[in-house]
């Protein structure tokens, strides 16, 4: 295992768990050498485990510790009509037989 520097960060919030077996999760942290306040960070288990990056390993263990709050459950996403592409919305609009 090759370990980079350490990238120092002063704050870590708004975690929450990107798959339902809780290896991953998303979360927003304050990185000193940044200019954002704080940007998006994913964290998952197999990066902190045999990382590179010592911060991901720190945040991940950090964060089961609950050193920054609970981390908000998985929330699977559903495919809204929003979601679709204008064209496939048309389709569907007009659609009125059976795939069957």
């Amino acid at each position: 295992m090759i370990l980079m520097p350490q990238i120092n960060y002063t704050f870590v919030k708004n975690l929450k768990w990107t798959n339902p077996e809780h290896t991953a999760f998303d979360c927003e942290v304050n990185f000193n050498h940044m200019i954002e306040d704080f940007v998006s960070f994913h964290c998952q288990k197999e990066e902190a485990e045999g990382l590179i990056y010592t911060h991901t390993t720190e945040i991940w263990e950090r964060a089961l510790s609950g050193e920054f709050g609970s981390i908000a459950e998985y929330e699977p996403h559903v495919t809204t009509d929003a979601d679709l592409h204008p064209d496939i919305k048309i389709i569907k609009s007009t659609f009125t037989g059976d795939f069957t």
